[in-house]
């Protein structure tokens, strides 16, 4: 069976590939972050107590959130890569094997793969860890030291993030082995959604009220920051960093809230903002009916993406808002607050995003080639089988963007909250303009990644496009 599995993945190299993606990120950021910790913790004579306190915070506040931006992205992928195998799997099983036996060969992948990914993300976050940390220390005028790379540590991150991936694909696989074969050839073709049974149902609205029960939980944390400030003045640095902290940590588990529910409102949401535009063109409207025929897909697909622009909103209103506040208090700059400081926070869970919104949409090329295969047949012509996924793009990149500004403005309203306890004079501001220009840099990658793909397949034949698809 171990050998099936392989000879298996090497057929279906794209798919892994795009959950490689984010697994990589996923252990690239963990490690780096761990490489900070540990630097921390080494290294205290040359970077004093400030330095110490400096990398001992981010290394920890990077792992905590690349670890719940990774939750949801890997989630998400497994379940994808799953999903779009599922016609194989259903031969494996008329071919004779047991749902045990499917379960074994799909978990044996996903093994294969985290192990591989792991250790490429390893390598890269050993290499580029001098760069970044001293990228971090020169921006708040510390003294310059040598990052310590702790192997334990490194093989801990790796069987860690290998694990989370087989725990995600597990469930995932054991719910496809339990299809009979019949009906999954039948959704493998077309795309269809099983509904969730009571439990699932009853563990997302767990999900959602535990995250709801973390926000509010912060939310208390940082209102009670205005009786230390008023206590202790002297303390007005460490609680802004503490808020701005939090703000950053309030925008991944406002995503997760969302993603509990994903599934019950991303239909109403794409169906509104999609119904109301104006248009007439063929392509738009096969583009639509495709994303909500295929909502498993589009719930799918949006997670990353949303955490994506979430994130890079977050960021912005963060940036603009002490940018306010330094112009009201007639000085350059607040002291971490530069772009630096913000990546340092929010640049490595956002890699995780991205990679994972760019996996997802790679990953579902073959499927893509065999709907605009079949969209040809029905007589779509070659210039909207290439408008198709450009529109599917847009869907996708708004739908991210409406929920995105929501897990902002959690953060938002938890910084400004915190922020008028210690600092009366400032605002929340939201950079409309930047903001915009960010969903459009979004649009762009989300359309790289859902059209580059399928370009070569829009040459040719119908039949050869879509057997392609089904013997995958």
């Amino acid at each position: 069976m171990i050998r099936l599995a392989l000879a298996d993945l090497r057929d279906s190299w794209l798919a892994w590939l795009g959950v490689s993606i984010g697994f990589v990120t996923l252990n690239f950021s963990l490690a780096l972050s761990g490489i900070a910790l540990t630097s921390a913790a080494s290294s205290t004579a040359a970077l004093g107590p400030d330095g110490t306190q400096l990398l001992r915070v981010d290394g920890i506040a990077n792992i905590v959130l690349s670890s719940l931006v990774g939750l949801a992205v890997i989630g998400a992928a497994t379940a994808l890569v799953v999903t779009s195998r599922r016609g194989a799997l259903a031969r494996v099983l008329l071919a004779g094997a047991t749902p045990a036996q499917v379960t074994l060969l799909v978990t044996t992948q996903i093994t294969a793969v985290a192990l591989a990914s792991s250790v490429v993300g390893s390598i890269l976050a050993v290499a580029l860890a001098p760069t970044a940390l001293r990228l971090v220390v020169e921006d708040r005028g510390l003294a310059g030291f040598d990052p310590t790379v702790s192997v334990p540590l490194l093989l801990g991150t790796a069987t860690g993030c290998a694990l989370l991936c087989v725990i995600g694909g597990l469930r995932q696989a054991h719910a496809a082995s339990a299809i009979p074969p019949v009906e999954a050839l039948r959704e493998a073709t077309s795309g269809g959604t099983r509904p969730e049974g009571p439990l699932h149902r009853t563990l997302r609205a767990l999900r959602f009220a535990a995250s709801i029960a973390a926000l509010l939980v912060m939310f208390v944390f940082v209102a009670a920051a205005g009786n230390t400030a008023a206590t202790e003045p002297e303390a007005g640095k460490d609680l802004v960093s503490m808020i701005t902290q939090q703000a950053f940590l309030a925008v991944p588990v406002a995503g997760l809230a969302l993603t509990a529910i994903l599934p019950w409102i991303v239909g109403p949401v794409t169906r509104a903002w999609t119904g109301a535009l104006p248009t007439r063109s063929a392509s738009w409207h096969l583009a639509r009916h495709t994303v909500l025929a295929k909502r498993d897909r589009l719930t799918r697909s949006i997670v990353p993406v949303m955490f994506s622009v979430g994130l890079v909103f977050g960021l912005m209103a963060v940036g603009a808002t002490f940018a306010g506040i330094a112009e009201h208090l007639g000085v350059g700059q607040l002291e971490g607050s530069s772009a630096t400081s913000m990546l340092t926070l929010a640049g490595l869970p956002l890699a995780v995003a991205v990679a994972g919104a760019v996996g997802n949409l790679v990953m579902m090329s073959r499927q893509r080639s065999a709907e605009l295969a079949l969209d040809g047949v029905i007589g779509a012509t070659p210039r909207q089988q290439i408008l198709i996924p450009i529109f599917e793009a847009l869907i996708i990149t708004l739908t991210a963007s409406i929920l995105g500004l929501i897990m902002a403005t959690v953060g938002g309203s938890l910084l400004a909250l915190g922020l008028s306890q210690v600092l009366p004079q400032a605002q929340l501001v939201m950079p409309w303009a930047l903001l915009a220009g960010s969903v459009l840099a979004c649009l762009i990658v989300v359309t790289a990644a859902t059209t580059g793909p399928i370009i070569r397949s829009l040459g040719a034949p119908a039949p050869t496009v879509i057997s392609r698809f089904i013997a995958t």
